[in-house]
């Protein structure tokens, strides 16, 4: 370009940079304080020519160009932050509500201004040839770089590398070019608690006719650190909530991408999402039980989909001071345990029970089924939450099932009716049924994964005990009076009578001697109520080989393990007290502790 042509670009920006300079961006918001000059130097000269020429050669006349929607995907919010805000921590008093904080996004946007154009060029200028240290971050939007913790210049530096590659130079003059006129005047903030059909938005604090949850003034730059904005909000009752933030443009009416921290079902089971949050008194002010036992290794193998059980799961185990390790489900999973010094394992396959009511419907696959086997097969005690587990393919008769008799929906049978040695191994065969029959069908023994709210019967005796599992007085923790899960949970579920059909040496339906029932409620009164449906049970001495058949069961082979099943969401269950006790209230980590401590017994 010869001099008259750089003295022609110079006066085209010097005049663009004059008008953004008196507050045409969002909302009247302005540069940042000197933005609005070009710092005198030969580097300036340059930068502002350069992103000239890159508007030219892109067809933008950057005179005439109007103003767009931050709506690229680049533009997602990447670092979004929610806890509780809960000043004197878990024990003490509930949480007051719940506190979101996230960085200010537009890529291009380098003066934060919050629209994208020629005053941008100054903080490249400002900070041309200075690096930026990243780190990778895995979210529930998969692996971010982010700009490295701790040190502000760093992450403000990090707004200017719009080619995110770790140095400002030229380059990053593309970003400009690429996001020209984008634009926002603030953010929405959305929130998804148990049992709503979808995102709401949340209104402005103070200013509710808004259509933004935080104006693009709102947020603070304290210190010479990026934009940042916080959000308070406190749910209408206690359960999983789940949030995202998106961009707002007022002009267009448009909002930007969704932040990075969303959950996807196809992420690998080490993302976990920063944005989903427990609100209400998970801990109350009593002390809670300490595992008295070794080295636990968790497997998480729900593809990392249901976070809200894996999460609440996690927090119980930290609360009761259990010393654990964590691994995916992968090939060896099971030789992992057996030879890696675990006194046992937990293998979380979960099931909805939180902001997303999307049932567990994928079907067991043959190598889950070989690993999990070869844990308890090495003589390792394990514990498995799965909330669909059904085998009702092995239910034989004519009968309809009775649990859709009883308003419950049926969900499909996820294990393959041939892997019967799967179901066997807890000691209970599966092809009966148990009920009244006829039009109110029969409530099968293998197991059923149903959708529906039930309360655990806390008088009835099933003649086992109730002594195992949640209910084990061994641990000297305290013990649940009965459990609760709201109405459309989903839940793993096998009727069973300990008064019928006994086989020598075996319980009632061909049990063998080491299965062990557990929580239970009672769909059925007068001739029938005997037969329960059962949410846990366990077995004692596992696995067990085959049983055989009705009515020629039998015991072939049986192990040495401890092996328990909670088939219901840890993260929906709500632990009920004795109302005519006087003692503390019982937690779900006591019986998360009253499990393990079963599971180790003698």
């Amino acid at each position: 370009m010869g001099s008259n042509g750089k003295l022609y670009v110079v006066g085209m920006l010097l005049s663009l940079l004059a008008v953004q300079g008196c507050g045409s961006g969002p909302a009247g918001k302005t540069a940042e304080a000197g933005s609005a000059q070009i710092v005198p130097g030969e580097q300036y000269t340059e930068l502002q020519a350069a992103l000239l020429t890159e508007l030219e050669r892109r067809g933008i006349d950057p005179q005439r160009s109007g103003s767009a929607a931050p709506d690229s995907a680049d533009n997602a919010v990447l670092d979004l932050r929610v806890v509780p805000d809960d000043p004197d921590g878990p024990g003490g008093n509930p949480p007051a509500g719940v506190q979101l904080s996230w960085t200010h996004r537009l890529v291009g946007d380098y003066d934060q201004n919050g629209v994208v154009g020629i005053s941008d060029v100054t903080p490249l200028g400002q900070f041309f040839g200075q690096a930026v240290a990243y780190e990778d971050v895995a979210t529930g939007g998969g692996l971010i770089r982010l700009p490295q913790s701790g040190d502000v210049a760093n992450a403000r530096r990090a707004q200017v590398d719009g080619d995110g590659n770790g140095l400002l130079s030229l380059a990053d003059l593309t970003a400009i070019a690429a996001h020209w006129e984008q634009r926002l005047d603030g953010y929405r903030v959305y929130r998804r608690g148990p049992r709503d059909s979808g995102y709401q938005l949340l209104p402005h604090p103070s200013v509710p006719a808004l259509k933004l949850s935080r104006t693009l003034e709102e947020g603070s730059a304290a210190g010479g650190s990026p934009l940042r904005f916080e959000f308070n909000d406190t749910p209408p009752a206690p359960g999983w909530y789940d949030y995202i933030v998106r961009a707002y443009d007022g002009e267009s009416g448009q909002t930007g991408p969704q932040d990075r921290g969303f959950s996807l079902p196809e992420l690998p089971p080490s993302a976990e999402a920063d944005h989903m949050v427990y609100f209400g008194e998970q801990y109350p002010d009593v002390v809670p039980p300490v595992f008295g036992g070794g080295m636990i290794l968790l497997i998480r193998d729900d593809n990392g989909i249901y976070s809200s059980g894996y999460d609440a799961l996690r927090a119980d185990l930290q609360w009761i001071q259990a010393d654990f390790d964590e691994t995916g489900f992968h090939n060896g999973v099971g030789l992992e345990v057996a030879t890696g010094g675990y006194e046992s394992a937990i293998w979380y396959r979960g099931g909805f029970g939180g902001p997303f009511p999307q049932p567990l419907e994928s079907a067991w696959s043959a190598a889950e089924l070989e690993e999990l086997h070869t844990v308890l097969d090495s003589g390792r005690n394990l514990l498995l939450l799965s909330q669909n587990h059904a085998d009702r393919g092995l239910f034989i008769g004519s009968e309809p099932n009775g649990w859709q008799a009883l308003g419950y929906s049926v969900l499909a049978t996820t294990v393959d009716p041939a892997e019967r040695f799967f179901t066997h191994m807890e000691g209970l065969p599966t092809e009966r049924g148990l009920g009244p029959g006829g039009g109110q069908g029969l409530l099968p023994v293998g197991c059923c994964s149903l959708l529906g709210g039930f309360e655990t019967d806390p008088l009835a005796d099933d003649g086992m005990g109730r002594d195992d599992g949640e209910r084990y007085a061994g641990s000297g923790g305290r013990l649940p009076h009965a459990i609760r899960l709201p109405e459309g949970a989903q839940f793993s579920c096998r009727a069973w009578s300990p008064q019928v059909f006994f086989v020598d040496g075996q319980n009632g339906m061909g049990a063998a001697e080491g299965f062990q029932p557990g929580l239970f409620l009672s769909p059925y009164t007068g001739g029938n109520a005997h037969v329960k449906g059962y949410v846990s049970w366990g077995c004692t001495r596992a696995p067990y080989g085959p049983l055989g058949l009705f009515p020629e069961y039998t015991v072939s082979t049986e192990g040495t393990a401890r092996y328990w099943v909670i088939g219901y969401s840890w993260a929906e269950v709500q632990v009920l007290q004795d109302p005519e006790s006087t003692g503390e209230a019982t937690l779900r980590c006591d019986m998360l502790c009253n499990v393990l401590e079963w599971l180790r017994a003698e």
